[in-house]
């Protein structure tokens, strides 16, 4: 699993949710996140691989 961590400035976006009992929306939007970041990865990865 690929998990991205947010940026500093990101941490209030990801909480404000969670405060205000909207903890499912949050997983959700940070599950998706790292998802795209594994299908990101996936394509990345030969061209890495090609230029070493």
């Amino acid at each position: 699993m690929v998990k991205i961590e947010l940026p500093n400035e990101l941490e209030t976006v990801e909480n404000t949710p969670q405060r205000m009992g909207l903890e499912s929306l949050t997983r959700k939007r940070i599950r998706a996140l790292n998802k795209a970041a594994e299908e990101a990865l996936k394509e990345a990865t030969p061209l890495f691989i090609a230029g070493h």
